[in-house]
């Protein structure tokens, strides 16, 4: 991102908010789930999506590097699902469509970090 976008868009506040969205990410995928019904189809992988969109565009949109900042989340992004899938849990399973859906959501923060970028002229 150009230093005048950053600038335009308080880096401060985006890093704050991709240090929150990570941890609240790292819970939430950890946590053991309790049963529940979904609200709609394919809950879990909008859940997901969000999850991940949001650091991705969050960190961008502070400045982070993107051939950093995308790769370092693709890869916590399968070691969750790795350690999902050996705990010892009856709410937990590694899945691969989680782990798609989390690439979804990592390609859609940058995607949304990009159009917030050219919105702003920046």
């Amino acid at each position: 991102m150009p230093a005048a976008f950053s600038a335009t868009l308080r880096p401060s506040l985006f890093r704050w908010l991709a240090v929150l969205s990570l941890l609240v990410n790292a819970v939430l995928i950890l946590m053991p789930q309790p049963p529940s019904v979904p609200l709609f189809p394919y809950e879990d992988k909008v859940v997901h999506l969000v999850l991940f969109g949001a650091p991705a565009a969050f960190g961008l949109l502070a400045g982070w590097r993107a051939r950093v900042l995308l790769p370092g989340l693709f890869a916590y992004a399968v070691a969750t699902e790795v350690i999902q899938g050996t705990l010892e849990s009856a709410t937990r399973s590694g899945s691969v469509g989680d782990l798609i859906a989390d690439a979804v959501g990592i390609g859609s923060g940058w995607i949304v970090a990009r159009l917030m970028a050219r919105h702003t002229g920046q």
